[in-house]
Order: C-alpha cells, then sequence, then structure tokens
C-alpha cells in the first residue's frame, strides 16, 4: 500500500517535515541506500558499520520521494537546496525506533492483520519456524516465514542477509503477506535485533522462548544480558499467548514472571523432562534414526505422534511449534496428525547421500549447547563411531571456542577441527583457541586442518559402515567468509562432490 507523505509527518518520531505540496504517495521506504528506487523513502540510518548519511547523494540521484534524517545539520542543508522540491524532508529522532514506527506507518501496520508468531532463542529458532509452516500447510493455511534461511510464503524462500532483517523488510514482507490473503507469519526474533529494537512497534500475537546457551557474548556482553535482550520479546511486547520451554531455567524464569507482570497473558509451557506446569508435554517417548514417536499430552488430552526429525531436541523444537499455532485456535490433534509429513529445516541434521554404508549429516550447530545436541542425535543413529567436523566463527563470541572443543572430544569417536567462517581473523588462532579446550586425555581423537574442503574430503574418507560424520557449524549457508569476501561454499556441496568421485 501506498501512505500519503502528510501522515508520515505527524509521528512522533518525526521532529521536523518539509512535505511539498502534490506528493505523491510513498510506496516503499529503505535503509539500504542501494535499494531504493525513485519516488520511494530513504532513512538515513546510524548504524554499527556505516552511517546512511553518507549515502544521501547517491540516492538523490534516483529521485526518491522522501528523505528522512536525524542529523540537524543534514535537514537543513538539504532543506535550503532548490533543486529538491519534489522531495520531502524528515528530520527523525535517531535510531532504529524511529525507523520501526515509520516503516509501519508506510507499509500499513500490516502485524496487526494477521497472526505474526515470534520465535526467539539460541537454537531452534530455524527449525520452529518451518515446523509452523509446514504445520499450516497441512491444516490448509498459508504461512509466511522471516528468519536466517530468508523469507518467503509456503514454500518459497528468499535469501537474506539476517536471521531477522531491518524494520522496513520486515514490514514490506508482512505487507505482502496481507495481500496474498495470508494469515499467519512465523518469525525468528533474534536477541540482537531486540537489543537493538528492529521490531519495535510490531504486534506478535504469540512468542515461543526455545533455550539459552552461550552465544553472542561478543555482543551482549554476559549470559545475564543476553538472558534479558531474549526476555524482550515477552516483557515489551503486548502478546497474547507465550510458550515456553519450561526445560531451560530461563523458561521456567519467564514462566513465572510473566504471571506477576502481565496475568492476562496466556502462558503455555512445554517440556520434554516431565516439569510440572508443562501444558505441552510428550510421554513413551523413543527416538531412532528415522526420527521420534510417543504420546503428545497437551493441556492433560493426550494423542499418539509421529515425527520424522531426529534427536530429542527436536521434539522440543515440535512442542513450541504446536503451542504457537495452539495460540491461533489450532487444535492439538489435528496438528499431531501432520507431524509426519514435516522435514527439517535446510541445514539442519540435514543427510547428504553418500556411498560406504554411513551417514552424512550437515547441521548449523555453532554453539557448545547445539554442538551437544546433534552429536548426542548422531550418537542415536549411528550404529559405529560418530566423527565430527566443526570450526568457530572469527571476529564473534571468543568464549565459546574451548567450550565446543571441550564438547566434541568428549562425544565424538573422531574430532577434525577445521575453518567456519574466520572473516579477518586468522584461521589458525582460532582452531588453537579450540583445541585448547580439548582434555590430554582426549587429544588422540582430535585433528586439525585449516582447509575445510580438504578437512571435509578427509574425514568422509575415514567413515566405515554405520558411522555417522557430522558436518557442523555452517548448516545451509552457501559461501565461506575469509579476509572480508564471501566465497562460495556449501558443505553439502561438497559431500555431494565427494560422493560423485568414490
Amino acid at each position: 500500500m501506498a501512505i500519503a507523505l502528510a501522515s508520515l509527518g505527524t509521528l512522533q518520531a518525526v521532529l521536523q517535515r518539509r512535505i511539498p505540496a502534490g506528493a505523491k504517495p510513498l510506496a516503499a521506504l529503505h535503509c539500504d541506500s542501494r535499494r531504493v528506487a525513485a519516488g520511494e523513502g530513504f532513512f538515513a540510518l546510524v548504524g554499527e558499520r556505516f552511517d546512511g548519511h553518507d549515502f544521501i547523494a547517491q540516492v538523490l540521484t534516483r529521485r526518491p520521494g522522501a528523505l528522512a534524517v536525524s542529523d540537524p545539520a543534514t535537514y537543513a542543508t538539504l532543506a535550503a537546496r532548490n533543486d529538491l522540491a519534489g522531495t520531502a524532508l524528515l528530520l527523525v529522532r535517531p535510531g532504529r525506533e524511529s525507523l520501526a514506527e515509520l516503516a509501519a506507518a508506510v507499509y500499513g501496520h500490516p502485524s496487526r492483520a494477521l497472526h505474526l508468531l515470534g520465535v526467539t532463542g539460541t537454537n531452534g529458532k530455524s527449525t520452529v519456524t518451518y515446523l509452523v509452516q509446514q504445520l499450516c500447510a497441512a491444516l490448509g493455511r498459508e504461512c509466511g516465514v522471516i528468519g536466517s534461511l530468508g523469507m518467503g510464503i509456503g514454500a518459497e524462500r528468499a535469501p537474506g542477509e539476517r536471521t531477522t532483517p531491518e524494520a522496513p523488510e520486515i514490514e514490506a514482507f508482512l505487507a505482502q503477506c496481507v495481500s496474498r490473503g495470508v494469515g499467519t507469519a512465523a518469525m525468528e526474533v533474534s536477541s540482537i535485533a531486540l537489543a537493538q529494537r528492529r521490531t519495535h512497534g510490531l504486534h506478535f500475537h504469540a512468542g515461543a522462548f526455545t533455550n539459552l546457551t552461550q552465544d553472542h557474548l561478543d555482543f551482549h556482553g554476559s549470559m545475564a544480558q543476553y538472558g534479558r535482550d531474549k526476555a524482550r520479546l515477552f516483557l515489551e511486547y503486548p502478546l497474547d499467548c507465550a510458550v515456553l520451554n519450561l526445560d531451560d531455567p530461563v523458561g521456567i524464569e519467564l514462566f513465572t514472571a510473566l504471571a506477576a507482570e502481565h496475568p492476562r497473558m496466556r502462558r503455555l509451557g512445554f517440556s520434554c523432562q516431565g516439569r510440572p506446569g508443562a501444558a505441552l508435554a510428550v510421554e513413551r517417548l523413543q527416538t531412532s534414526a528415522g526420527g521420534s514417536r510417543g504420546v503428545l499430552v497437551v493441556e492433560g488430552a493426550r494423542c499418539d505422534f509421529a515425527l520424522p526429525l531426529a534427536g530429542h531436541f527436536n521434539v522440543s523444537n515440535m512442542l513450541a511449534a504446536v503451542g504457537l499455532l495452539m495460540a491461533t485456535g489450532a487444535e492439538p490433534v489435528a496438528l499431531a496428525a501432520a507431524l509426519p509429513g514435516c522435514t527439517g529445516a535446510p541445514g539442519r541434521f540435514e543427510r547428504v547421500p553418500v556411498p560406504g554404508g554411513f551417514t552424512a549429516v550437515v547441521d548449523y550447530a555453532h554453539t557448545p549447547d547445539a554442538l551437544d545436541n546433534v552429536l548426542r542425535a548422531a550418537r542415536e543413529v549411528a550404529t559405529g563411531r560418530v566423527l565430527v567436523l566443526f570450526g568457530c566463527g572469527g571476529e564473534r563470541d571468543v568464549i565459546k571456542r574451548p567450550l565446543m572443543g571441550a564438547v566434541a572430544a568428549e562425544l565424538a569417536d573422531v574430532v577434525l577441527v577445521t575453518s567456519d567462517n574466520p572473516r579477518g581473523e586468522s584461521p589458525r588462532a582460532i582452531i588453537d583457541a579450540v583445541l585448547a579446550g580439548v582434555p590430554p586425555a582426549r587429544a588422540g581423537r582430535v585433528e586439525a586442518m585449516e582447509d575445510r574442503a580438504a578437512a571435509i574430503a578427509h574425514l568422509l574418507g575415514r567413515a566405515r559402515p554405520g558411522d555417522v560424520v557430522l558436518l557442523a557449524g555452517k548448516g545451509h549457508e552457501p559461501y565461506q567468509e575469509i579476509g572480508g569476501k564471501r566465497l562460495p561454499f556449501d558443505d553439502r556441496e561438497q559431500v555431494r562432490r565427494w560422493a560423485a568421485q568414490q
């Protein structure tokens, strides 16, 4: 939809405005200068690496419909120019809250017109959103998805750069959902996005908390702050329903806090461990290489379920997805009946066919807890050994590196430490930091090789029938970040190339 420019001037984010007579309605807003087309709006966001004000001259060559700036001197300079009579100028309060307020107005507040379901937590966000989308499809509903695997409606997916995009991208996509009659959207909500206010002003119908384990301490500074930023989704947004993992201590804390601070908010706790107060639970759980089956218990009612995803952690993800859709009115029995048709998200315990009688699995696990979970899932599948390859990202949380080394050495029979996305760091220095966490008694099972492609081929070549080879850390990513460049690289494609040569 398009919005009259005069109405933008009434927003709290706008401090001053110059709206030309006869200005055409604004159909789009961007904070990325490269995306601005004629007649569209540009918000000069001051970000972590770039200042949008530095790109105004570039944007002006495209005849934008509106410019929003937070620097008073820049606003005064632009307002004094005689060649910008057709461009609306807005002086706005700095920050992403203002960006979000303008974006919501431009796109007509689409989050109010559908069930927006937010998912936050260290691990499991992508799988939960994918399960929500697939369950919706089984129920005859279309569902939009926003997350680390991109944005799309139904099975469509356009790649994105961030788990949670900037506000204009979110609002534009939700507006597309509304225009197509889509009634539900599942969205991964990262802790960094919550802290930066990228999701400010969104109307979440329900939110799910999966877990909190170590990650992103380079941004948050401490686990306590990391937890507080995750909790923003539940404490600062007017949810109708909170779906909380009671197997996680932070989930229990949130469950208790919401009862006191938001007593009218519906709370659905879920547990795979029989925690008291859980509205969603499982009984008689059986796991195998083909997935999990058991009895789904929902507020006392019971029905059988079969989930074709391996690992206990995916049962927890399933409960989160079921809880979110229950918040929209879906019946638990219908959801349970649809579970056998679900598949995992790309790069999440994804099997890649190989010859030789062993199993090759690619997974996005890049935290100590996620690596622990997928290694335990691999052990459930394996009749032989578990071999794992992983690395740690450069210019990211350094504290987790030795922790991941310790986890791998404890749970795998063969460990090969290699490069992940080293970015601007020395790959060898990152590997050495990982190796520092390996106990001396287990050092004999650990190797190191900087070249990830060579390391993958080496580890696959060591596999025997019954083994599981787990390639962890990059999952769906089709690139490797080295020295400031994104080079084409896909773990799954590396496995396929190796298999074709056998």
